[in-house]
Formats: structure tokens, sequence, C-alpha cells
């Protein structure tokens, strides 16, 4: 088998490029600069590019607006660790209430076994922690609380660091909520739950904008397959992200973009760079990003009759990632100097077998198997 690498003075460039744009949240200006950015080395290869204009009620911080995020208990200006992402806006004015503790349905920070099967049971991943799952599990409360009358939602996190829980953007698979909703952390979250049980008032300024009809693009563009083009492989990363990590798999995917143009293979190979990550119900009812483009070129993947027929996948997400480790008791959260572990989903054994004997990385890798499958697949989130 014939490996091929991407250059470091490339790797390096490309990295440097997105550090330059910043956080691309779905339909922002800077995501519209990597997308076009990919899409002319696609056309510098040779290749031709379609666009698929996606349309969405775009919500949004204004960053000139420094007033425009505060929330002050008792004279006391609170520190907000991140917004929750859509859901909601008091205005320029704000609002001011009365607080209220709730303690509960609301799932407490604990580790949690991976949400994926292991193919071999002896490998398990073990217990792992991450913001994602309690914030999208607290902000399906939001939809019951905008119906009591609620006003504003302050979430508290509990074991987590202020480093780790500083600028998250989470949840993104929720649909506009209508409520503004901030989180808190450290010693100002036990400030907020203190006053919350002592019922005093509180001042929250969450001036979000929304922007109608706004618009982001997925790029896509096909090698044609020498020997069997009617069977289709499919390429895909996303294109926003909030930094360089999340996300750079069009780094990988733009250099098999180039190497496919210059030596074809037998079947067509279509490279897609999706839009809607971070705005998931902007785009599909169910599934990823993805899912939209395979709703609306069936006829590429599906085998219907008349339609090409995918028979492998590769998503490629996460290049390089170092791995950080949070430590609430001291409240640090910081770079251990190790590769992030890397995981890989095969939805077939023998596609396990092949990652076994050609994954060349070392460090710690886990070869996980998806709940579901549509088609072969694996997704790389790899050390380079």
């Amino acid at each position: 088998m014939e490996f091929f690498a991407v250059d470091h003075d490339t790797i390096r460039a490309e990295l440097m490029y997105l550090e330059s744009l910043g956080s691309r949240i779905s339909g922002s200006k800077s995501h519209d600069q990597l997308v076009e950015h990919v899409k002319q080395q696609w056309a510098d290869f040779g290749m031709r590019v379609h666009e698929d204009v996606l349309h969405f009620d775009r919500w949004s911080m204004a960053a000139e607006n420094p007033d425009g995020l505060r929330l002050k208990i008792d004279g006391r200006d609170i520190a907000i660790s991140s917004v929750f992402p859509y859901s909601g806006t008091t205005g320029p004015l704000g609002t001011e209430k009365q607080l209220c503790r709730l303690r509960g349905p609301i799932p407490r920070w604990t580790p949690f076994d991976a949400a994926v099967k292991t193919w071999d049971r002896a490998r398990a991943w073990g217990k792992t922690t991450m913001p994602l799952l309690p914030a999208t599990f607290a902000g399906l409360g939001l939809a019951r609380a905008r119906r009591a009358g609620v006003e504003a939602v302050i979430f508290a996190w509990r074991g987590i660091s202020i480093f780790n829980a500083k600028g998250q953007y989470l949840p993104f698979t929720l649909p506009y909520q209508n409520i503004p909703a901030v989180f808190v952390a450290g010693d100002d979250a036990d400030f907020v739950l203190d006053a919350a049980s002592r019922a005093r008032r509180a001042t929250l300024i969450l001036d979000a904008v929304i922007e109608r009809n706004s618009a982001m693009r997925t790029v896509w563009a096909a090698v044609e397959g020498r020997g069997a083009p009617h069977e289709t492989v499919l390429v895909v990363s996303h294109s926003d992200g909030t930094n360089i990590v999340e996300e750079n798999g069009h780094i990988g995917v733009v250099e098999l973009a180039r190497q496919t143009v210059a030596h074809p293979l037998a079947r067509t190979v279509i490279f897609v760079l999706t839009a809607g990550h971070l705005r998931i119900p902007a785009v599909t009812e169910h599934g990823q990003a993805t899912s939209r483009w395979l709703r609306d070129h069936p006829q590429l993947w599906a085998g219907g009759p008349g339609d090409r027929h995918a028979v492998a996948g590769l998503v490629i997400e996460h290049l390089g990632a170092r791995e950080y480790r949070d430590n609430p008791l001291n409240n640090t959260y910081g770079p251990t100097g190790n590769p992030a572990p890397e995981l890989l989903y095969a939805s077939t054994a023998q596609l396990t077998a092949l990652i076994e004997s050609e994954w060349r990385t070392p460090g710690k890798r886990r070869e996980c198997r998806p709940r579901t499958r549509s088609f072969s697949s694996a997704k790389a989130s790899r050390s380079t």
C-alpha cells in the first residue's frame, strides 16, 4: 500500500491561517472565508466545485458591543463562562428578576462511559468527562422554563475548572430556545447558587442579535473513477468550528483531493466540506450536518435505480490534537504534553482489521463501533 504525507510547511501554513481567522461559527464571515479558501484550492487542482447554499436564522453575540453581556447580583459583577448558543436575547436593557434556585433534574458533572461500543471489550475506552452532554441535557429544560414564565436561566457548572468552562460553545444541537441562558463556574457559580437560595435579585444582559435568512455554504467536488465510476467513496469534514483543532479536518480533505486528482482511483471519490456542524437544527432534523448533504444528493451515494453507490466513507476531524487535562480540585486546565488519544469509528469488523494493520501513529488508540451504519466509514481524529 502506498502512503502519502502532508508536508510540515503546508500543515503549519493551514494552521496559521485558521488561527488568523479565529472562531468560525456557522454562517460567520470567518466561516465563509475558510469555505472559499478550500473551494479555491480544489479549483486550482482542476476540480469542478459545487455549492449548496443553506439559509437559516443566525443568532450571534456582537463582538463590538462590550456591554452586551453582563450579569450582576447584589452589586457584584459575575464572570460569565459562556453563553448558551441560540438560547435567546434580553435586548440591550436586559432583565432584572428575583433568583430562584432549582436543584434538579439537571445532570451533575460526573464521569461517564463513552457513548460508543468497542469491537474489543478488552480494550474498552473507560471513563471520560466532557461538557457537551451535561450542557445538552440541561438545555432540554429551557422550553419548559419558558412556558412557565421564566425570563432567563443561569447554569452553574460543578466539578469543572473555570478555565475549562471559559468560552465553551455548547450545546449546538438544540433549536432556538427563545429564553436567554448563560453558564457560570468556580467561585462565581458558588455565589450565584447562594444568592439564588436567598432569593436575591439579578440583572442579566444578553444582547444577542438574530440575522434572518443568513446563509452558509457546503462545497463538494468529485474525482471520477477509472474502473468503477458508479461506485463512490465519500471523504468528509466540516468547515465551521471554534478553534484550530475544531475544525481543521479540511487539511486532510484537501490533501487527499490533490493526491486523487494526480492519481485517480478505480472508484469515484467525492470530497465534501459540510456547513452546519455548529448549527445542526438549521440543516437537518436528525443526524449530523452531513445528513443534509446526503439527503440533497442521493444520486451520488444511495444506490437506487440510476444512482451511484457509496461503498466507503472517511470522515477526517481534529488533526494534531494535544491532550488537555482538567483538575477541578486545583482549578487547573492545561496540556499534559501528550497527544490526545485517537478515536476511530469503524462500522464493520473488516474495516477495523484494516485500521489495525495500516494505522501507523503511535500512542493511545481505540477502534469503536457506532450504533448506526449506512455504509462503511472511519472517522479519524488523529495526531500528526
